[in-house]
């Protein structure tokens, strides 16, 4: 029920509307898990994509304590992101759009973590003349993804009575672009 839930908000802003006024789907113990996933699928994609480009770095490992470091560098990420959100929101009283962008955040992590679930299977464990397309295609898109979350911030964003544009340009640099401009450089 918590999955089609999850997929009918991702496609509806209705239903994403509704499910942040009722404030019960972010702490049940399947969202709980479906985050903890994502964050693991997360960390087997960014681990997949340093292997076909044989990154390697003396600090981080190699192997399965390359895939712990990354996992927690992503958890640690989002935390720090949902806290600041939390923080700012409250600061500045902005806490039901704060609410509804951290609630958006978590949906479209969530699906794109099963969205990308059965393709890291395949890529993994099925040796085939395209995966190496396949691995491309995927990291296309996990960033429409990443373009959809940010549409989707704009519009949260633009839907609030105090909208400054140049405000929105400030956050969309500093914690959404520096990160993984940062991830890029490291």
């Amino acid at each position: 029920r918590i999955l089609f839930q999850i997929f009918k908000a991702f496609v509806n802003s209705n239903t994403a509307n509704q499910i942040v006024r009722d404030e019960n789907i972010l702490v049940t113990r399947a969202s709980v898990l479906l985050s903890v996933v994502c964050y693991a699928v997360l960390a087997l994609f960014v681990f997949k994509v340093s292997e076909y480009y044989n990154y390697q770095n003396a600090y981080i490992g190699t192997g399965f304590v390359k895939f712990l470091f990354i996992s927690f560098f992503i958890a640690l990420a989002y935390s720090l992101k949902m806290i600041g959100l939390k923080i700012l929101g409250f600061v500045f009283h902005f806490d039901k759009p704060v609410a509804a962008y951290i609630f958006n955040l978590f949906l479209i992590n969530n699906v794109l973590g099963m969205v990308l679930l059965p393709i890291l299977i395949v890529v993994t464990y099925f040796q085939f003349i395209y995966s190496d397309y396949l691995l491309k295609v995927t990291m296309a898109l996990v960033a429409l993804f990443f373009l959809y979350r940010l549409i989707k911030g704009i519009i949260i964003w633009t839907g609030t009575s105090h909208s400054n544009l140049f405000y929105l340009f400030l956050y969309i640099c500093a914690l959404e672009i520096a990160p993984i401009l940062i991830i890029i450089k490291v």
